[in-house]
């Protein structure tokens, strides 16, 4: 007989279910295509993320359950499935005793066989399942019971993350804020949290590239689509978090050159194959002409990040299968210069003006879904801007033309 929690134990369950902060929020597509993966590979018509709550079960995802948001906790197939870390699996719940006078058995959506993986936070709590469910006795094999868990496991990832990524974001903007008063309190806040949020985001991108990779076995199409939104939404965060830690060296002044001479066409070549993933998936081509190649004295890391800075920039605002041009000239003084342009719809001088400030409040959305909808504008143009001064050259932005 499986344990039963005790009621410190519950207590503990429902506290960290709470902090978790997913119930009642809105529909996620990212764990909606793992539930949809999960009913794929077990092959039924249904599969829910269910997260327990003290008298509930409600459904983070839902496949197959249409108009179906919660149901009662009491007697549920989930509430036995969190008592163990592995998967509860019931072949045939018409023939179980306790399961047959189930009102979902014996009424809609008829339950015959049920199917639920843990979903086990980094605290060790279980504070719901994946499940799955068809109105016909069967059972699983050994590969899809694997499957399961590790989707299961990949969820309570996600939704971690997340709660880490917003809370995070939320404690940045609430901290800039304060340290508009406080250049000091502002750089040594910037730098700290760019290392504390690297840890969680390395390790989400990582487990991502394990399902990409195939390290636990061949796995379906739609699982590797799963895995690669996570490791773009990851990378993308990741990336804006690197920007931030620039930013916090630059302003203790604890940023160190390495001055060297330099091939703009190598550091140009090394910035377009960085963005070839973000290029690619927008359809837009890279034109590029060398006018002369110079070479100029710089440190080749902060120049290189500046390019990708603006070059993502461009690939970002530019148009869906358009086209991002890049010119290097030599200018009379015997230093290079490089254009960079999109065929987007450009930006104002009110925009421009705002661009370049990192600590702009717009910059710092409350969300992780709204942070990444608007792709960023101040913060990876501010960092180029300051590297671009800090090797003894300037950046602008040219406005839309009227």
């Amino acid at each position: 007989m499986p344990p039963i929690f005790s009621i410190q134990d519950e207590s503990a369950r429902l506290a960290a279910l709470a902090a978790l902060d997913v119930l009642d929020t809105p529909n996620d597509p990212d764990l909606d295509r793992l539930a949809q993966i999960a009913a794929r590979v077990c092959g039924t018509p249904i599969s829910l993320i269910s997260l327990i709550d003290r008298d509930r079960l409600w459904f983070k995802a839902n496949v197959g359950l249409v108009g179906v948001s919660e149901t009662w906790r009491d007697h549920s197939f989930c509430d036995h499935a969190i008592h163990d870390d592995t998967v509860f699996e019931i072949t045939d719940a018409a023939a179980d005793p306790r399961f047959a006078d189930s009102p979902h058995v014996t009424g809609a959506p008829h339950i015959r066989f049920y199917a639920g993986a843990p979903l086990i936070l980094s605290s060790g709590h279980r504070v719901g399942v994946l499940c799955v469910i068809a109105p016909r006795a069967m059972a699983l094999d050994k590969d899809q019971r694997a499957t399961l868990e590790d989707l299961a496991a990949l969820a309570t990832w996600m939704m971690e993350a997340r709660r880490a990524s917003r809370q995070a974001l939320a404690e940045l903007t609430d901290a800039t804020e304060r340290a508009e008063s406080s250049e000091l309190a502002k750089a040594d806040f910037l730098a700290h949290m760019s290392h504390e949020l690297r840890t969680p985001l390395n390790a989400v991108i990582g487990f991502a590239g394990m399902l990409q990779h195939e390290i636990y076995g061949p796995l379906p199409h739609a699982y590797h689509d799963a895995a690669a939104t996570i490791a773009e939404s990851g990378t993308h965060l990741l990336s804006m978090i690197n920007d931030l830690l620039d930013l916090g060296m630059l302003e203790e002044g604890a940023l160190r050159l390495h001055v060297e001479t330099v091939d703009l066409h190598d550091l140009i070549t090394d910035a377009m194959r960085m963005l070839g993933t973000l290029a690619h998936t927008r359809g837009i081509r890279f034109e590029v002409a060398f006018l002369e190649r110079p070479a100029s004295t710089l440190d080749r890391r902060t120049i290189r990040q500046a390019l990708i800075n603006v070059i993502g920039h461009a690939l970002k605002h530019g148009s869906d299968n358009g086209v991002v041009g890049l010119t290097v000239a030599q200018k009379p003084d015997g230093s290079g210069e490089i254009t960079v342009r999109d065929d987007g719809a450009g930006m104002t001088e009110e925009q421009i003006a705002r661009a370049f400030d990192p600590y702009q409040r717009r910059s710092l959305g409350r969300s992780l879904e709204s942070r990444i909808a608007r792709s960023d504008r101040g913060l990876g143009l501010g960092v180029a801007r300051r590297f671009v001064e800090l090797n003894g050259g300037q950046l602008s932005l040219a406005p839309a033309p009227r």
